[in-house]
């Protein structure tokens, strides 16, 4: 009887410490032909019927706890499948509420929703995706501080009320041409994409990732505004409209375009102004709207351009930059209509004197202080790509593609992209 009660007490032991592994390391799997013993994902919704060929596989989705710190899905856990019936992931504890993307690196991918869950087995099997499509051209820079889109009025659907709108929690982006493929944004970690205008092409290829701006005031671009096909979507209002060879707005065309997109579109989030270091002028376009419709602009947010000028070392440039974005910070307290989001849609490098290492200093600075701002909600750096002769000379420095070709700054970007791990941000700063 006392042997017997022994053997019960080992046997109970084994399994309490199989379980406790298992809730510390995850199940593994076995190894089977071209797969990878590893944990694996449970709490995938509706992507049971999704099988890759055997090849590998990348998760790209919010930031993730592994191995007891900050990591991310890209880049730092691969998904393999074996023989194409398992999606396998490594050295996972926890993984956070999606939607994430799933890619095999052969042009086949698809987005799915994971809950919140712990790291289990899980088996997918099924039909092959679909390749995504490729985005399509839209205007490129000219000679100014921003690019000036052309504008036509397009037929573009009336949007229908849908589901809610799945925003993307991450912060850094990229003002972008339509020459940055999709491809590439995956290469650079996915950053948040806009493009000085509205392209319905785009929204396709990025999905939330993208958002259209209503770049002037003119009725041409109001119209396609109204007629944005994604419901409850964000939307950029006007670049730099106190500018006289960018949108050029007078505050109270801009009040009037203003309150007819948010009488045919009361849906839209506005995030409103564009400007550079411009209080007055956004205090003239809400003075503007109060006196033509007796109330402060509809604004879910503000977007303004951050640009230091002048001979200074990196560090004083960003010291510059930050005293700016702590102003509109400052701005949106004095201001309560125009709390809310609070995006930077330009930051960048226009003096000419600057050069590349200049350029990474003071990026790499920036984006981590920002990224860590709890008042600010985006940025978006100015810009992916220039070339001679159809942007100012002044710009390279600041570029990530120079005449189709990386600039040193690609690379430091890519560092500091919501995907990649803070510390890779750090780089050489001198």
């Amino acid at each position: 009887m006392r042997n017997k009660y022994v053997v019960w007490v080992v046997i109970i032991m084994v399994l309490v410490t199989s379980v406790i592994a298992g809730m510390l390391v995850g199940v593994t799997s076995p190894v089977q032909p071209g797969g990878l013993i590893a944990q694996e994902i449970a709490c995938i919704t509706g992507f049971d019927v999704i099988t890759f060929a055997p090849t590998t596989v990348t998760f790209h989705g919010p930031t993730w706890w592994g191995s007891g710190a900050k990591t991310y899905l890209v880049n730092t856990r691969q998904v393999r499948t074996s023989n194409g019936e398992l999606l396998n992931v490594a050295a996972a504890r926890y993984i956070p509420a999606g939607p994430y993307e799933i890619d095999d690196g052969l042009g086949h991918s698809v987005t799915t929703n994971v809950a919140a869950c712990e790291v289990k087995r899980v088996d997918m099997r099924g039909a092959q995706p679909t390749a995504t499509p490729a985005p399509q051209p839209t205007a490129t820079p000219v000679s100014t501080n921003t690019p000036v889109p052309t504008v036509a009025p397009t037929s573009v659907p009336t949007a229908t009320p849908a589901a809610t709108p799945v925003f993307p929690t991450r912060k850094i982006g990229i003002g972008a041409t339509g020459r940055l493929t999709r491809a590439e944004w995956k290469l650079l970690g996915r950053p948040l994409v806009y493009v000085w205008g509205i392209s319905a092409s785009l929204a396709d290829t990025y999905g939330y990732d993208y958002t259209p701006e209503m770049w002037g005031c003119s009725d041409a671009w109001l119209q396609r505004a109204k007629t944005w096909p994604r419901y409850g979507d964000y939307m950029l209002l006007f670049n730099e409209p106190e500018y006289w060879q960018q949108a050029n707005c007078p505050p109270d065309v801009a009040a009037r375009v203003t309150y007819e997109l948010h009488q045919a579109r009361p849906d839209l989030k506005l995030i409103v102004g564009g400007v550079n270091n411009a209080w007055y002028w956004m205090r003239q376009y809400d003075d503007a709207y109060m006196r033509m419709y007796g109330t402060h602009v509809p604004a879910s947010g503000i977007h303004v351009h951050v640009y230091p000028r002048g001979n200074m070392t990196w560090q004083e440039y960003a010291t510059e930059a930050r005293a700016q974005i702590n102003g509109w910070v400052a701005f949106q307290n004095m201001y309560p209509w125009f709390s809310g989001q609070l995006w930077i849609t330009e930051m960048g490098i226009l003096d000419q004197d600057k050069d590349f290492l200049f350029a990474n200093a003071y990026m790499r600075s920036m984006l981590r202080w920002i990224y860590q701002h709890p008042n600010v909600d985006r940025v978006y750096w100015f810009a992916y790509e220039g070339e001679t002769g159809k942007a100012n000379a002044s710009w390279r420095p600041t570029m990530l593609v120079w005449n189709g070709e990386r600039t040193p700054l690609w690379a430091a970007f890519r560092d500091c992209t919501d995907m990649y791990t803070d510390t890779l941000c750090v780089g050489v700063e001198r």
